[in-house]
């Protein structure tokens, strides 16, 4: 082939602007095929403001399944896959409350040391607020019946509508980070029975929100490098 856009291989990194070509030759006539991105680690690139940050990595093994013992449970029990989640499929698990007026939540824990964004998917079921929380004085709580922030301490919260009545609801903070904690924040009673919805959970580090990346992809995820000040991708040998 004359001119590739790009040579892949031969030990050499690089960057390619625009669209990236692929071709296999079948019966001496070159055919276009899909490119995957495929990295055992995670990686690094220089963000739209210059910083060099980690790449887009989902830090939360089994984002989408909460009942996993991963996620440690407080007062609280999941029942998985009972919903459609917002991608389509039947993976949406319910956060039930038990038998007590204490915080009702599931949660990992982390050390981090600033800039991180946690996101989660909720869906309103029989209550309808809940909180996010970073660290003991950084939180933030959200209604799901109006889609709005109740109230954000120590970061900056969001709360995006998506289709069927699911939110996304995100905190940022540039301080640390001691855990991806989602609690039920009304102040009711649990019976065991009620709850809200959740699905697809993201913990990053860096000063961008990005797209949310199933624990199943969340290394192989193309590099968008910012070096030059445009956006490019980014190619390293194996």
């Amino acid at each position: 082939m004359e001119n590739p856009s790009l040579i892949i291989g031969d030990g050499n990194w690089a960057t390619k602007e625009s669209k990236l070509l692929g071709s296999s030759k079948i019966l001496g006539k070159y055919l276009p095929v899909e490119i995957d991105t495929l990295r055992a680690s995670s990686a690094t690139v220089v963000n739209e403001n210059g910083v060099l940050e980690n790449a887009c990595y989902n830090l939360l093994s089994y984002s989408e399944e909460f009942d996993n013992s991963y996620w440690i449970k407080a007062d609280a029990t999941i029942s998985s896959n009972v919903i459609l989640a917002p991608d389509g499929n039947m993976t949406g698990d319910k956060l039930i409350g038990s038998n007590s007026t204490s915080q009702k939540a599931v949660y990992k824990a982390f050390n981090l040391s600033g800039n991180t964004f946690f996101s989660c998917h909720f869906k309103a079921g029989e209550f309808s607020n809940v909180g996010l929380k970073l660290a003991g004085a950084t939180t933030a709580s959200f209604d799901l019946v109006t889609g709005t922030v109740i109230s954000q301490t120590n970061c900056v919260a969001s709360i995006v509508p998506l289709k069927n009545g699911w939110y996304r609801c995100s905190v940022f903070t540039t301080t640390l980070t001691q855990y991806a904690w989602i609690s039920i924040a009304d102040n009711v009673t649990g019976n065991g029975t009620n709850g809200i919805y959740i699905w697809g959970a993201q913990l990053i580090e860096g000063t961008q929100e990005r797209p949310y990346q199933a624990t199943t992809n969340r290394l192989n995820f193309p590099r968008v490098d910012y070096t030059n000040g445009t956006p490019a991708l980014l190619v390293e040998p194996q």
